[in-house]
């Protein structure tokens, strides 16, 4: 069975498994999902589907995107793969939920469930109708135009069904759930007048007046805020007679005259000027904390939305409160003894002559139910505490709901850190369908289209409104701000403003406190309730980027004068000033500072005249690191060291950048080392464009001069462009730190650069040579006494025994270096051993155990969390299956591989996916699949300067030419791969031989044996360079 509900949020169940949120990758694949649930039979046309989604493109575009979206969908809704059922399909140009497949979508439970009480009229159906609608549809798509006239037929179809029960419970007698309903109606419609005057008639006959004036207010005050526009003459007729204290006529929705009913709740709380936006589960929780403790403070950084959520949460619990709920708001006071004063006036209780205040107060809530709003502490912390630690002593039916930027610390109080709205990577989404599934982009959206009418989030602009949300931290008061700026800036000149950001986002509403007008204002004020030391240390955070330890604040920032305060109780108390974030990851205490805190941080930094002192013991203290965790990642602490350089990530660039200016300074020693001792880190943590850019930066500002740093650094680089399938530049590379190495008669270094120069040979096809390479690292390595280093250098030499087809050679020194790898506890070390040792398994014809090999070390590699390691693993179970003529478990790895390929970067391993896709495509029939498929990895293998990928390529061109019947072309690139391989002396591997020999069989068979055998000579004395000519001129 599967679940689809849209109501509420978006939630899809499969049987027992519920599809997590964070498993839609791609917000369009979840779209796809979305609007079949909603469409009739749950079908739809694809073109349809591509109008709805992608309007602004082409149909080839659109049709591209609807592809990708539907594999996205498939790899999340259906993990087994193929070998199981799909559940969303794509037949006779239908994208359709599968028929075959039971499916209950909770709009069409809701929808069934209204007509069964429309013909019941029970009011228990009703109820059990209306507890089906969870919320408004799909509200993370509200700017859908696919979604918003259903979600309009859906809420008036609720309210319509709100106001039936109304009726029935009148008619019943039972006019309490005849509020209740009326309740919810306004609820659901602010702007229902005939709701509005149904309970102001109800509270006039009931002799509460003044609520129903009340809710004439509120009335006024939605119509006002939402439309600009007055009352009805109906609603104001009434509103007169009320207060002229005539009799009202009670009229449908009304109760019998003389029945009692409860007055609306008693408050204090404005009415917002804006929507509130996000934060659904946040208010969930503030909600469920509120009902289990006393004291509830909600903390953090100025501008982060703590009173804002405060007053949406009390807004929602008012029914709960019999004697009200009060907003005390302090922002104003400067003087701690009017705290008591505050509250007084929310409560409108007048100070007893010959009594103190506080006695006053606690005498008059000791009996009462009542919710304390009380905003803004911080600067009143002391004032506070005691204020309400005397009041909840004395009152058992109070509850305090605090917004601070620090804790009250009195008995039975539980804090809750408000966290920033949810925010987009703009390095991965620029969608403007995906970034509006973001609450901080949902907030811009919202108050920049207010202030700018005509404003909307496009896919020329979304990319910016990511990179702006990001880099404000989802701070709401930093985005509201800037959101204010669209009135004269486009959304890129206000990201490119941000450096200055201080600056820019000031000017902000006249009518919020002086210090939310603002950014820097806002900042100033917790800034300045700090005392010197905690000035300092503040300042110096500034140095770190991302994350930071204790152990790196302490070496850091303990310079004079801080020496003598104790860096652990500073930061402690700045982190209970919500100044810095702490979180706990994987059993250790990080701290950070939001970015906006981080610029502001470092103004004051600069004042105090210490960034160049900070910046280099920063620079030193992580060089350090990277030194010491460069002999451990390569052993049993692979894992732990790997796993704290990621966490150290940003602080390690952020000494690379300090040591690049030091080199264009002239120093670069420090650069170039810190450089090439991170390549390693690099490379098994997957980070192989930014590693390689980095080096060549430090590379690029070098003096030339033959040190260790500039060998280290030309390895890493080296090894790196290997790692991508660069192997031209690699092999290069290599070749220049090998003479440095020499040179400097390190053979530690040299032996490294001989390793990964000895594969750069071998992937040219040069066997001889990579074993000279290999065996002289082996050698040297084993001098040197690096157990590392000799697994490696024997895995390098089972590569080379492999490629000479010496096949036992080759197992037994996998063997070896298996071993040593599980020695040395190393995971990376032993996954690549043991992938290799499935591929010889493979290419000396034993599928099955080889198919087997394969899955298992897929399983530890993705435990492993390795991508650059899993989709080579990927490409070889392609093999395996293609050539156990498995198509669909091979189109599966397809999908997966160039899922990995494209988040990697990784050209080469894309490269041999579009090889594998195009035979699976070949082997089902689409031809111009199989062809675009042929070409890309043609291409990306051409160059990459990898020939027998090229090869490979080449020989599913004949295949594509075959199926077209275009037999002699296909003959002659037959030829050809047949004339390169012996060239090259290398061979296909066993899915490949066998594609060869279909192809050919197919080719002889049309052509004739004469035919065939002169179109294959000609073609085998084409050069590879030629064959891929042909292709590109006939093909």
């Amino acid at each position: 069975m599967l679940h689809i509900s849209v109501l509420g949020q978006f939630r899809v169940r499969i049987g027992e498994r519920d599809i997590p949120p964070d498993a839609w990758k791609r917000r369009k694949a979840a779209a796809i999902v979305k609007i079949l649930a909603l469409a009739p039979d749950h079908r739809l046309h694809r073109e349809q589907v591509m109008e709805l989604l992608w309007p602004e493109l082409h149909l080839e575009q659109a049709a591209n995107s609807l592809y990708q979206a539907l594999h996205a969908l498939r790899r999340t809704v259906d993990p087994a793969g193929a070998g199981g059922v799909r559940h969303v399909i794509l037949r006779d140009q239908v994208v359709q939920i599968n028929p075959d497949i039971p499916v209950r979508v909770d709009v069409v439970t809701f929808e069934d469930a209204g007509a069964a009480a429309r013909r019941l009229r029970d009011w228990r159906s009703y109820r059990q109708a209306l507890e089906l609608y969870t919320g408004d549809l799909l509200p993370d798509d509200r700017y859908e135009p696919w979604a918003s006239d259903r979600r309009e037929e859906l809420r008036d179809e609720y309210i319509s069904l709100l106001l039936e029960l109304a009726d029935l419970h009148g008619e019943t007698g039972d006019h309490s759930d005849t509020i209740a309903e009326l309740r919810r109606v306004v609820g659901a419609d602010p702007l229902h007048e005939p709701a509005h005057r149904a309970l102001m008639r109800l509270y006039a006959r009931s002799g509460h007046r003044q609520h129903a004036i009340r809710q004439f207010d509120t009335l006024r005050d939605a119509l006002a805020s939402e439309l600009e526009v007055e009352p009805e003459p109906e609603s104001e007729r009434l509103i007169d007679q009320i207060r002229a204290g005539d009799g009202v006529e009670l009229v449908r929705h009304d109760v019998p005259p003389g029945d009692s009913v409860h007055p609306q709740s008693l408050h204090n709380l404005p009415a917002p000027m804006s929507s509130f936006i996000g934060r659904e589960r946040e208010a969930a929780e503030v909600r469920a904390l509120l009902g289990a403790a006393r004291l509830l403070t909600l903390t953090g950084s100025g501008g982060c939305g703590k009173s804002r959520l405060a007053l949406e949460v009390a807004g929602t619990v008012l029914d709960d409160y019999a004697d009200g709920v009060w907003l005390v708001e302090l922002a104003a006071l400067t003087d701690p003894e009017l705290v008591s004063q505050a509250i007084a006036t929310a409560l409108d209780i007048r100070e007893m002559p010959g009594q103190p205040l506080s006695e006053t107060l606690q005498n008059w809530l000791k009996t009462r139910g009542t919710l304390i709003v009380l905003d803004n502490c911080e600067h009143l912390i002391d004032a506070c505490a005691r204020a309400v630690e005397g009041l909840l002593r004395a009152s058992p039916g109070l509850r305090v709901l605090a917004t601070s930027r620090e804790p009250l610390r009195i008995g039975g109080e539980l804090t809750w850190l408000v966290p920033s709205l949810s925010l987009p990577d703009p390095r991965q989404h620029s969608d403007p369908d995906e970034l509006l599934a973001y609450e901080s982009v949902q907030l811009f959206v919202d108050r920049a289209s207010q202030i700018g009418p005509g404003f909307t989030l496009t896919s020329e602009n979304a990319a910016a409104v990511a990179q702006l949300c990001y880099r404000l931290d989802g701070i709401p008061l930093a985005i509201e701000l800037a959101a204010a700026r669209v009135r004269a800036l486009n959304v890129g000149q206000i990201v490119e403003r941000l450096d200055d950001r201080f600056q820019l986002l000031s000017g902000g509403s006249r009518a919020a406190l002086s210090r939310q007008q603002t950014l820097r204002a806002a900042l100033d004020w917790s800034y300045d309730l700090l005392s010197e030391p905690e000035c300092i240390l503040f300042a110096r955070l500034a140095v770190f980027s991302g994350s930071f330890d204790l152990d790196a604040t302490e070496h850091v920032c303990d310079i004079a004068p801080l020496g003598a305060f104790g860096i652990a109780d500073l930061l402690t108390q700045l982190v209970d000033r919500s100044l810095v974030v702490v979180s706990v990851v994987d059993g250790s205490i990080r701290y950070s500072l939001l970015e906006t805190m981080r610029e502001y941080a470092r103004e004051r930094l600069a004042e105090h005249g210490e960034t160049d002192a900070l910046h280099r013991a920063h620079s030193e203290y992580y060089s350090a690191l990277a030194a010491r965790a460069d002999r451990q990642i390569r052993g049993a602490g692979s894992k732990e060291w790997l796993a704290r350089l990621e966490g150290e990530h940003d602080n390690l660039r952020a000494a690379l950048e300090w040591r690049h200016d030091e080199a264009r300074c002239g120093s670069p020693e420090a650069g170039l080392t810190l450089a090439g001792t991170l390549h390693w880190f690099w490379h098994v943590g997957g980070h192989f464009t930014e590693g390689r850019g980095w080096l060549a930066r430090m590379l690029a500002s070098s003096t030339g001069d033959r040190t260790r740093g500039l060998a280290l650094a030309t390895t890493g680089v080296g090894v790196l462009s290997m790692a991508v399938g660069e192997y031209g530049e690699g092999r290069r590379l290599l070749d220049e730190s090998v003479v440095v190495w020499r040179e400097l008669s390190d053979l530690s270094g040299l032996a490294v650069a001989l390793v990964w120069l000895g594969h750069g040979e071998l992937f040219h096809g040069r066997v001889a040579e990579a074993r000279a390479r290999h065996r002289e690292a082996l050698v040297l390595f084993t001098e040197l006494n690096d157990s590392w280093g000799t697994a490696m250098a024997t895995h390098g030499l089972g590569l080379d025994a492999v490629e000479a087809d010496e096949h036992a050679l080759g197992s037994s020194l996998f063997d070896g270096s298996l071993s040593i790898f599980r020695e040395l506890g190393d995971d990376w070390g032993t996954a690549i051993t043991l992938q290799h040792m499935a591929n010889l398994t493979y290419r000396s014809g034993d599928l099955a155990t080889a198919r087997q090999q394969i899955a298992e070390v897929l399983v530890f590699e993705q435990r492993m969390g390795d991508t650059w390691l899993e989709i080579q693993s990927q490409s070889l179970l392609g093999e395996i299956a293609r050539a156990q003529g498995d198509y669909e478990t091979a189109a599966v790895a397809v999908d997966k591989g160039f899922a990995i390929a494209a988040d990697l970067l990784h050209f080469v391993g894309r490269a041999w996916i579009s090889r594998n896709a195009g035979f699976v495509a070949l082997a089902q029939g689409d031809i111009s699949e199989a062809r675009a498929r042929f070409r890309e990895g043609l291409l990306l293998f051409q160059l990459r300067e990898y020939p027998l990928g090229m090869v490979c390529c080449l020989m599913g061109m004949a295949g594509v030419a075959s199926a077209e019947e275009r037999y002699e072309l296909a003959a002659r690139l037959l030829g050809a791969v047949e004339g390169v391989l012996e060239e090259i002396q290398l061979s296909l591997a066993p899915a490949d031989r066998i594609e060869a020999g279909r192809i050919a069989a197919a080719t002889q068979a049309a052509l004739g044996d004469v035919a065939f055998e002169r179109a294959r000579a000609d073609g085998y004395t084409l050069s590879l360079d030629d064959a891929v000519s042909e292709v590109d001129r006939l093909l």
